[in-house]
């Protein structure tokens, strides 16, 4: 009788790892993640994954919350066709709340810009927004930024930006002169909030 019932087991064992393992487990690009934009009018959208998400965090060295998302494009390397914003905040993150660059953040007592927008391009040409007014009052600024969570929950997150970046920035010769305007920015990315 052990033998039968030996061999049922073994049965339903291999019919139960053959049923969970004919569902796909490496997570793929899926429209339920993406971050879009338009480049000088010419629209950029990524599809992506949860490997993908916006990180929110919280440096006791600011003190200051910060929301971190970073989302590479189609054929990125890290190098190029990527997308890098980086926000900050006196308190929690909020709802339908503007948060935009130019109103400075008290890190250590001293003034930073409340984003940081970086964008490579297809190329690895890259282009950022990270120079604030008040810090250099002689100079012309143009960089810009802003974003807006229109939703936050346990683990997604969704929202919109725009920014006037410059570039392109080079380790050799500095930055570029030429302004790029991002417009109609719009996300909806996974969430990992590891805010105490």
């Amino acid at each position: 009788m052990k033998k039968p019932l030996s061999h049922l087991s073994l049965t339903v064992f291999v019919a139960l790892l053959h049923l969970f393992s004919c569902g796909e487990t490496e997570l793929k690009p899926t429209e339920e993640y993406y971050i879009k934009f338009k480049v000088n009018g010419e629209q950029k959208e990524y599809n992506t994954d949860a490997l993908n998400p916006v990180t929110f965090t919280f440096d006791q060295n600011g003190p200051v919350y910060q929301a971190i998302l970073q989302v590479l494009g189609p054929g990125s390397d890290g190098k190029k066709n990527f997308i890098n914003i980086i926000t900050r905040n006196e308190t929690v993150f909020e709802v339908n709340k503007s948060y935009r660059m130019h109103e400075a953040i008290s890190y250590q007592n001293a003034s930073l810009a409340r984003i940081i927008f970086t964008w490579a391009d297809e190329n690895g040409d890259l282009y950022n927004a990270v120079l604030l007014k008040g810090a250099f009052p002689t100079l012309e600024i143009k960089d810009e930024g802003q974003l807006m969570f229109s939703g936050i929950s346990q683990d997604m997150v969704t929202g919109s930006f725009t920014a006037n970046i410059i570039g392109p920035v080079s380790p050799t010769t500095g930055r570029g002169n030429t302004e790029l305007s991002i417009t109609e920015g719009e996300f909806k990315l996974k969430l990992i909030n590891t805010v105490p």
